[in-house]
């Protein structure tokens, strides 16, 4: 797997986290999105979980389409 691949997963599970908290969110203020009440961590966290789904779902999809 290319760099470029790893850069736009991790871009687009960041963007995927960071959109799904806006969503929920009560404020407009980005930088209120990250730094208030351990969101930051939050937003890791749950990148590193969508990270986790995508990196296993094109794993199987890479051994699927090996047979």
């Amino acid at each position: 797997m290319g760099l470029n691949r790893h850069i736009v997963m991790i871009a687009s599970c960041l963007a995927i986290a960071f959109f799904l908290r806006a969503v929920d969110a009560k404020t407009l203020s980005i930088s209120e999105l990250i730094f208030i009440d351990g969101n930051g961590i939050a937003l890791f966290i749950y990148a590193l979980l969508f990270l986790a789904v995508a990196y296993t779902g094109y794993w199987i999809y890479k051994s699927e389409s090996n047979f």
